[in-house]
């Protein structure tokens, strides 16, 4: 249990300290430091920081908060979720290809290869 715990702080931390690094170049996540921002990494970045802030909200229901070692994880997650929401949206909607006036694909990156699956 004490293990645990350590794990959740040392998040908690990595969480902490990316918020304050992450800047969304073109409205969406790259694959590291300086990457250019691409659909694949910006997706498992979401949903990442979507499921660490549905187990601490979650968490939080079931106890109190001061015994909870999620909660201050889940809070940043949304946080920062909410902090780049419309950035990501626009980073997408700029991504759409169109043929015809309908839309056909989305691009993975800026002048990069189309993906119809998207």
């Amino acid at each position: 249990k004490l293990t645990n715990l350590y794990k959740v702080q040392q998040q908690e931390t990595n969480i902490r300290g990316k918020n304050e690094k992450i800047e969304i170049m073109g409205g969406g996540f790259g694959g590291g430091p300086q990457q250019m921002p691409h659909c694949a990494p910006t997706y498992a970045a979401v949903l990442s920081l979507c499921i660490i802030a549905a187990i601490g909200c979650e968490e939080k229901a079931a106890m109190n908060t001061n015994q909870n070692p999620y909660h201050e994880a889940g809070k940043l997650a949304m946080e920062l979720l909410n902090e780049k929401r419309l950035q990501l949206y626009a980073f997408f909607l700029t991504l759409r290809e169109h043929e015809d006036g309908e839309r056909i694909a989305f691009r993975m990156h800026h002048d990069g290869e189309i993906d119809v699956r998207a």
